[in-house]
């Protein structure tokens, strides 16, 4: 169930990224709609889903940059990145850059959230 607080940053997104608002609202409704059972918050300026209350269980996020959305994988670095995409080089994240819709068609991402949530 999307909370006040990410209710409140996707209308801030909206009105002070609009070109970028759309893709961030995809992401969320594409891993609302693969998990709706995962916990979100507001965090670091961003979504952040989880799979239980604890800290340790976040599984992704959403964050929105002057040029780019993020979808950020906690575990990112275990995964099979067959596709070649995910961003990154530290010891457990990797993400996704989507700078247009087009992108969230062409960067496989069905994939790679399933591996988050899966995992």
């Amino acid at each position: 169930m999307k909370t006040t607080f990410v209710t409140d940053l996707l209308q801030n997104w909206q009105t002070t990224k609009p070109n970028l608002y759309s893709i961030a609202d995809r992401l969320y409704q594409c891993i609302k709609q693969q998990a709706p059972e995962l916990i979100e918050k507001v965090k670091y300026g961003g979504i952040l889903f989880y799979r239980t209350e604890a800290e340790s269980s976040v599984i992704c996020g959403v964050f929105v940059y002057q040029q780019h959305v993020s979808l950020e994988f906690s575990q990112g670095a275990q995964f099979e990145d067959v596709y070649q995409q995910l961003e990154g080089s530290g010891r457990f994240r990797r993400h996704l850059k989507f700078r247009n819709r087009n992108e969230l068609d062409t960067k496989n991402l069905n994939y790679y959230l399933a591996l988050a949530i899966h995992s």
